[in-house]
């Protein structure tokens, strides 16, 4: 319990159901979508909440679009970003977001919205990536305190 990844249909993505992304390896480009974070612990609310990408099995660890030139980065809102406004975001940048509730409630409904935006270069083959994770720090407060 605490919190979760939801897709815009509102289901849960972990494990068994992961975020999924599509591109044109020949021509490149990014894949936009849109993900919601939500509480569903109601004696918890949190604070000083932020989404990072952490990237597993060597990925990407070499500067802001890594090695193999993919990139990723969030952007908190419902709307969709311009072109202008990712273009002002690094890739793999935290995101920071509002707090989840309150000392005297625990906020249980509220879907909070983060874009992410994943890129890839032209001119690249095939392939099924796996190793990358969304990860989300915060600090989870009993409610009172």
């Amino acid at each position: 319990m605490g919190l979760s990844f939801f897709n815009a249909d509102e289901d849960l993505l972990n494990g068994a159901n992961p975020m999924r992304t599509f591109h044109d390896g020949r021509l490149g480009g990014g894949y936009e979508q849109l993900l919601y974070i939500a509480n569903d612990d109601p004696t918890l609310y949190y604070t000083g909440l932020q989404i990072s990408l952490i990237s597993a099995g060597g990925y990407d660890e070499e500067g802001e679009y890594g090695s193999s030139g993919w990139s990723f980065k969030f952007h908190y809102g419902q709307r969709r970003p311009n072109e202008a406004e990712w273009d002002t975001i690094r890739s793999g940048e935290t995101v920071e977001l509002p707090d989840i509730g309150t000392t005297d409630t625990a906020d249980t409904s509220t879907m909070m919205p983060v874009w992410v935006r994943v890129y890839v270069p032209g001119n690249i083959g095939a392939q099924y990536r796996t190793g990358y994770t969304l990860k989300i720090d915060g600090y989870p407060k009993l409610l009172g305190t």
